[in-house]
């Protein structure tokens, strides 16, 4: 297990989140430093801790924010803001598998709710 650090600075491992899950392993911790991140994370078959430190948004006006297919990971200390206006568009969508979100702010577009799907 290793701790990823992401942060706009040079004193991380990544400048984006979506790189660091792209590079994690099972059981590792992604570290995201204070600031404001404008992505689309795609979490698909890996189990890892996303942790926010400080204050951390992750924003965007498309898509899913975080997409979690067939994962158990954990989302922790993030406020979660998605401006698109499609209904099928949400902070967080959920398929399969067993996540945890917690001590998150999430805010949507139009649909302020999280898409779960099973399966």
């Amino acid at each position: 297990m290793s701790t990823i650090t992401v942060s706009h600075g040079s004193d991380s491992d990544y400048k984006s989140i979506q790189a660091a899950v792209d590079n994690a392993y099972n059981g590792d911790e992604i570290i995201i430093k204070q600031g404001i991140y404008n992505e689309n994370v795609s979490i698909h078959g890996k189990t890892i801790t996303i942790r926010g430190e400080n204050d951390v948004v992750v924003e965007n006006n498309s898509k899913d924010i975080f997409s979690l297919k067939n994962s158990d990971s954990v989302i922790d200390n993030i406020t979660i803001k998605q401006k698109a206006l499609g209904v099928w568009d949400f902070p967080i969508d959920i398929c399969g598998r067993r996540p945890t979100i917690k001590n998150c702010k999430i805010y949507g577009g139009t649909s302020s709710c999280i898409g779960i799907a099973m399966g």
